[in-house]
Parts: structure tokens; C-alpha cells; sequence
């Protein structure tokens, strides 16, 4: 039997690269100790981090959800961002950013981070 395609379940952007530049540093400086640990002793080669401000003036993005498109609704500002990172030996840092994404979070209070599952 054939593999399922991918379906995409959501749609995300930032507003413009100084934006998503911003929120990306900021998700990898809110969960820094994680990231140490995750480089010293996972043998994990992805790592999905999270962080929300709740409290910004300016959304970081917009979501629209599949569900959200299938009724009629419109995109929804957040203010929350996923970033992806993986392992690479040659960057300075041990890794590199494999995506970023704004993400619709209810549960994270101001200011917070959370991290996620490493990714095989």
C-alpha cells in the first residue's frame, strides 16, 4: 500500500523578515539551557522549541488553520513561534535553524518558552 501524502493542516507567515528574524532568535535565547543539554547529551538530530508574547503589541505572524479555512474564517494574528534546529558539526553553534514558523498557542503564559519532542 502506498505512503499517505502530507497534508498540510495549517498555513503560517511571518510579516516580514525582520519579524521572523526576531522571533527566532528570541525562541532559541528563551530555551538556550535546553538547547545545551539537547547538543551535550541527545543523540537526537532535531529539536523543536516554542515561546509565546502574549503581552507584544505586534503579532510575530498569522495562522490559518485547515479547520478555520473549511468554515469560512479568516488567518489569526499570533504571537507565538515554533523554530525547528539541527544538529550540523560545522556551524559554530553545533546547529542551524531547519524552519520557523508562527504557531497559535493558548497554553503558554507571558513571557514563557516551552520545548517540544526532539525529532528523530
Amino acid at each position: 500500500m502506498p505512503a499517505s501524502p502530507l497534508v498540510r493542516t495549517r498555513s503560517s507567515t511571518y510579516p516580514d523578515r525582520e519579524t521572523a528574524q526576531w522571533a527566532t532568535q528570541e525562541v532559541v535565547t528563551a530555551n538556550e539551557q535546553l538547547i545545551h543539554r539537547w547538543l551535550a547529551r541527545s543523540t537526537r538530530s532535531r529539536l523543536t522549541i516554542e515561546a509565546s508574547w502574549p503581552s507584544r503589541p505586534e503579532p510575530v505572524g498569522r495562522v490559518l488553520l485547515q479547520a478555520m479555512m473549511l468554515t469560512g474564517r479568516d488567518p489569526v494574528d499570533v504571537r507565538s513561534a515554533r523554530v525547528i534546529l539541527r544538529r550540523e558539526a560545522a556551524s559554530p553553534h553545533g546547529f542551524v535553524v531547519h524552519a520557523t514558523f508562527p504557531v497559535h498557542l493558548q497554553s503558554l503564559s507571558p513571557p514563557s518558552a516551552k520545548a517540544h519532542r526532539a525529532c528523530p
